[in-house]
């Protein structure tokens, strides 16, 4: 093609002539090539600038076509960058008037993920690289844009009359009731005084009431919550087309989900996490199949039976008259107890990836990184005893290392392994690792997601309690009563709101007990030192308070180190910093900065252990 030329994204938004820069375009397979060039009449512009905003703004862009199943019919919007950087080149800026982009797209990026993650070169005319941006995400934003009486978008392709989803519906309601001025100016007073390098949200709702009230509240208040708010949640836009149910058994899931997701109406091809699905509601609607088909199933089963019509399927193959009562429950013929699928499509030559599940031994929370990872590699997530179910939790690091490690093995007979863990998760893969050493093994991989080494001998002193304070009343002067009284009543709150969550709920994860299991272990566990390398995946520091001998601790009165502790227990340990925090940073979005670091290593480890293959042989 030759230009000035208009990408589909053009479509979607309303840019000057100074943007009328792309004059050439290849596309390949995941590659695309432009040449951008700035009109004349403006490149008295880059007295101001290096590079032209309209060159970065396009060349940054114009490879989502070639994003596979990209249609162009909705805009797609910056979300992050991995890193740039910026080479100034030697000259004069004539030759940043003609730029030559390359942009590379990530295997993970679909129009069906929603997301996209591109590698982009910027090249002037002499070959020399002029900005590297790596990692750079976009995101599909779904439903069309709010236009005025002076937006130019075709009239046919504005949808009056679609339904706004759940999220637009909390939007408007924040918007409506606002943040009185004087609560506003107390909050930006309030940020600017305590940041510290967290993130900070400022609402006008209770935010921790919120999250505890609904992570206790039964699926029949939420229905009486919401009805009386007279809020109904249609269905979202979706990617599979509406489809209603066919069969009894159909008909009776839709009917669950619908009551236990709030959404009016619900497709048998929709999935239960496009739905908002999530552990909590997960546990629920595995109860409530029980007592109705007597089939019990675990709620890893969301991985291979995503929607109403494969779990249907499932519960026709276990209960063939599943319209009358059984008198026992039907138990799900589990090849594994611990290890759970995490992609239905494998790779025969692909090594496969182990990866813990954190403390409480829930699993659902790493999907995002699984699909991250890629679908073409084998992912194993590894959950908790005792998850679901009558089993005990296991009470030590070694009992749990040696029965995942018996179902790791029927997977991967042989090494070398990839192992990982997150958070709590991350001390079971570490012994794991040293089981495997210890039989002859090779690790090639020991990956741990911001995993805290064990404390020894760290503890606050007297003189430390003392620092606290005084920086606590240094931040909140004259509010000082006030806010010791604040925290100290949602500390009892947030500690009765959980034990709540997790007691006298049919059906619901044995959080509490696999808490408490995990603490006995961690109490009488004695670490090792590790012959290995440890790669250790962790976001910033949320440093709360500094004390005395460089010492630095969070919030909850942890102890900060740079290396989460570990190198006193390993002489190579490798840290990556990534976005997020403690908790988000395996979930959307910042799971797609961790995402193309972990899949670094792994290709790495793999490539290692292949070329010794290749000598040895």
């Amino acid at each position: 093609q030759r230009g000035p030329l208009r990408t589909r994204q053009h479509d979607h938004l309303q840019l000057g002539p100074r943007w009328n820069v792309t004059q050439r375009v290849h596309h390949g397979s995941r590659v695309g090539v432009a040449e951008l060039v700035v009109p004349e009449q403006f490149r008295a512009d880059l007295a101001d600038f290096v590079l032209h905003p309209a060159i970065i703004d396009i060349g940054l862009c114009f490879a989502i076509e070639q994003v596979p199943g990209y249609t162009g019919d909705t805009l797609w919007v910056p979300v992050s960058a991995q890193s740039v950087t910026v080479y100034r080149p030697d000259g004069a800026n004539d030759q940043l008037l003609r730029t030559t982009v390359i942009a590379s797209v990530s295997p993970s990026s679909s129009e069906q993920a929603g997301f996209a993650t591109l590698d982009v070169s910027f090249v002037d005319p002499q070959g020399r690289t002029l900005v590297r941006v790596e990692g750079f995400t976009m995101k599909r934003l779904d439903g069309p844009l709010n236009l005025d009486q002076h937006d130019t978008l075709p009239a046919e392709r504005i949808d009056i009359a679609r339904p706004i989803t759940r999220g637009e519906i909390v939007f408007r309601h924040n918007v409506d009731e606002g943040i009185r001025a004087a609560e506003g100016a107390d909050a930006f007073e309030r940020v600017l005084t305590e940041y510290r390098g967290t993130e900070i949200v400022v609402s006008s709702l209770d935010v921790l009431g919120l999250r505890t009230q609904m992570d206790s509240m039964s699926a029949a208040t939420a229905r009486a919550a919401s009805a009386g708010s007279g809020v109904s949640f249609t269905r979202p836009s979706l990617d599979e087309p509406y489809l209603a149910p066919r069969d009894a058994i159909e008909e009776t899931l839709v009917g669950l989900w619908q009551e236990l997701l709030g959404v009016s109406q619900v497709g048998v091809h929709d999935s239960f996490f496009d739905l908002g699905g999530h552990s909590l509601i997960a546990v629920r609607l595995f109860a409530r199949i029980r007592k109705l088909f007597s089939v019990d199933l675990p709620i890893s089963v969301l991985f291979t039976a995503q929607t109403v019509e494969e779990g249907a399927a499932l519960i026709r193959s276990l209960v063939p008259d599943a319209g009358a009562s059984a008198p026992t429950a039907t138990s799900l013929p589990r090849q594994y107890e611990y290890l759970v699928p995490m992609h239905p499509n494998q790779n025969g030559t692909a090594t496969p990836f182990f990866l813990v599940a954190g403390m409480f031994g829930n699993v659902l929370n790493l999907r995002h990184l699984a699909n991250q990872i890629g679908t073409d590699r084998p992912f194993y997530g590894i959950q908790a005893r005792g998850l679901y179910g009558g089993a005990q939790p296991h009470e030590s690091f070694e009992e749990m290392a040696a029965d995942y490690l018996r179902e790791i093995r029927m997977v991967q007979p042989r090494g070398p392994y990839l192992i990982g863990g997150f958070s709590g998760g991350g001390i079971t893969a570490l012994a794991i690792a040293r089981q495997l050493h210890e039989t002859g093994e090779e690790v090639e991989l020991l990956a741990m997601l911001d995993t805290p080494a064990p404390a020894i001998g760290e503890r606050l002193t007297a003189v430390d309690r003392v620092a606290i304070q005084l920086q606590t009343l240094r931040r909140d002067k004259f509010r000082y009563p006030s806010r010791w009284w604040q925290r100290r009543r949602d500390w009892r709150r947030s500690r009765s709101a959980h034990h709540d969550a997790v007691t006298n709920d049919e059906g619901a994860l044995h959080n509490a007990e696999i808490e408490q299991a995990f603490y006995r272990a961690l109490h009488k566990y004695q670490v090792q030192q590790y012959p290995g390398e440890i790669k250790l995946y962790r976001p910033p520091e949320e440093v709360a308070f500094r004390l005395p001998g460089g010492r630095r601790i969070d919030a909850d009165r942890n102890f900060l180190h740079d290396d989460n502790g570990w190198r006193r227990y390993c002489d190579r340990v490798d840290v990556v910093n990534v976005s997020g925090d403690h908790d988000s940073m395996v979930l959307e979005p910042h799971v797609r900065v961790l995402a193309p670091h972990m899949r670094a290593a792994i290709e790495s480890a793999e490539d290692r252990s292949r070329s010794r293959a290749y000598v040895a042989g």
